[in-house]
């Protein structure tokens, strides 16, 4: 839930922002201020919360405050916690260029709520890679297979629409690709 900006690093949580360089950033605010706040970069790990887990009033005020981000857009119901972390993550980055990098649940790849997800993402961005593994969860406690996602924000629909995108399913699971050698030392 941290906030890292560059050069200076805050930290904080993200949601609640109690941040002690960016001053108070809500990351759910509607405050219009909020969307003067750029970023080059945003790296993170989205909680895996399933939709289910969160309280209607909460997802009401989420999708509120996505809905003046992204006003044609139809938010499911049925989205995860990471997928709503998706999309106000984008609107954080800067206009042309920025990128960002996410872990999270690769359930957005192949549901009806990830449509909205893969829709705006390929209107604001050029898809640098998707990483997921074929055998493994990464994390002990994970239920779900996950991905990692790297995007970079992009004007420029030519170069959207012509992106090669690399997907990469990783079939050794990560200890054996990072195994260190006596050769490492």
């Amino acid at each position: 839930h941290g906030i890292d900006s560059e050069p200076n690093v805050d930290r904080g949580d993200f949601l609640l922002c109690e941040s002690t360089k960016l001053g108070r950033l809500d990351f759910w605010c509607e405050d219009t201020q909020q969307n003067t706040v750029a970023f080059d970069s945003i790296v993170g790990n989205p909680p895996y919360t399933r939709q289910e887990e969160l309280s209607s009033r909460y997802k009401r005020r989420i999708s509120e405050v996505l809905r003046l981000q992204y006003p044609s857009l139809k938010i499911p119901s049925t989205m995860g916690f990471h997928g709503y972390f998706m999309l106000r993550s984008l609107s954080y980055l800067r206009r042309d260029g920025g990128r960002l990098g996410f872990v999270t649940l690769r359930s957005w790849l192949d549901t009806d709520y990830g449509r909205v997800l893969q829709k705006l993402i390929l209107q604001q961005t050029k898809v640098i890679a998707i990483v997921a593994p074929r055998i493994e969860s990464w994390f002990a406690d994970a239920q779900m297979l996950p991905c990692v996602l790297i995007v970079e924000r992009c004007e420029d629909t030519d170069a959207r629409e012509t992106n090669i995108v690399k997907f990469v399913l990783l079939k050794e699971r990560l200890e054996n690709l990072f195994a260190q050698t006596d050769d490492d030392y």
